[in-house]
């Protein structure tokens, strides 16, 4: 089965692109069970606007979809797909404004997503959190520099052999 997503255009034989959709009640995140059958829109659990950076498959009824929802102060946005429906699952950000930019997952209980949030004194840092199963938690990762940092991208090699990349400045 090939997934893929809807942009503002749909790009057949493209893999991955970054989606947005409005508070009209549908998300851009689209099925395509083969390129022939055509796309399937379906509703988007999240009030507000919302804007999906990365999506991640583990099978056909487990998908996770990850951004930033901007209702109130903004906050990062992990949804889960179930085979029948979208969901929004409670993640973590340590602070306000946060984002979910990527994630890589093993299996269903182990799910990795790196992402951003601006701290108390105005500085973006960077985070990482991790799926068991059961929620999402907070992973200590190195800050790099003393001022902002950033985290866009991850990926799992083995439970035990994550990498992630970003960068920061002084």
């Amino acid at each position: 089965m090939r997934l893929a997503v809807l942009a503002a255009a749909l790009a057949f034989g493209a893999s991955w692109l970054p989606v947005r959709y409005s508070s009209s009640a549908l998300t851009a995140v689209a099925r395509a069970p083969d390129c022939e059958e055509g796309w399937n829109v379906v509703e988007n659990p999240s009030p507000g606007f919302d804007t999906l950076y990365s999506i991640e498959a583990i099978a056909s009824d487990d998908i996770w979809a990850f951004g930033t929802t901007i209702s109130g102060v903004g906050r990062a946005l992990a949804e889960h797909w179930n085979g029948n429906e979208w969901t929004v699952v409670d993640s973590v950000s340590p602070g306000q404004h946060g984002h979910l930019f990527n994630a890589s997952a093993l299996s269903s209980d182990d799910v990795w997503a790196v992402g951003n949030f601006i701290n108390n004194t105005a500085n973006t840092q960077s985070f990482i959190s991790h799926w068991d199963g059961t929620e999402w938690e907070l992973v200590p990762n190195p800050r790099l520099g003393t001022g902002d940092n950033f985290l866009y991208a991850i990926s799992a090699a083995s439970p035990t052999d994550v990498w992630a990349a970003g960068g920061g400045r002084s």
